[in-house]
């Protein structure tokens, strides 16, 4: 078996490199790193802005439940705090546009997101009353949540968000 040739060692270093911001530990950046994103409208993560690439480091190294919507199909990456909000939707949620992933609150979620990417004010909704289905049937949760832009470097809005879970069951909240 020969070496490879400098030129391919060095090009691998360079893609090894370009994405050592994926490095942080958990599942959710583990499965990050395995994604096809070729496929996928963000493209390979060597070519994600310098933005996008800071964003979702700090999103992934939070311990809170965050997640980080890219671009105008809004994008889904979270953390792994995150997973539970998701419940069987994850793994397949990670990459996949908002309006798949949460199909059943869509109505709801998008113009709370489309104001901050277009360069509204951040938005807020504490104690948001959605029906989401997370585990195979549809239940009532309660959120605070908090959608922000996080402009690149072109000024485009992208969004982060913070979310709080309290789920009411039979009158009782728990967090």
């Amino acid at each position: 078996m020969r070496a490879p040739k400098p030129e391919a060692r060095k090009s691998r270093q360079r893609r090894v490199k370009d994405v050592a911001f994926l490095s942080i530990g958990g599942e959710a950046a583990q499965i990050i790193r395995s994604i096809d994103w070729s496929k996928n409208p963000l493209g390979t993560p060597e070519t994600w802005s310098q933005a996008l690439r800071a964003a979702l480091r700090i999103t992934l190294a939070n311990r809170i439940p965050m997640l980080l919507w890219w671009g105008p199909e809004y994008i889904s990456l979270y953390n792994d705090a995150y997973v539970p909000i998701l419940g069987q939707k994850h793994p397949w949620g990670l990459g996949r546009p908002v309006r798949e992933c949460w199909s059943e609150i869509w109505e709801v979620l998008q113009p709370l997101i489309d104001a901050p990417f277009h360069g509204g004010p951040a938005t807020w909704s504490e104690d948001l009353e959605l029906h989401i289905r997370r585990s195979g049937f549809i239940e009532e949760t309660h959120f605070t949540i908090a959608y922000s832009p996080v402009p690149d470097e072109h000024g485009a809005g992208r969004h982060w968000r913070r979310a709080g879970d309290r789920i009411r069951n039979n009158g009782q909240s728990y967090r």
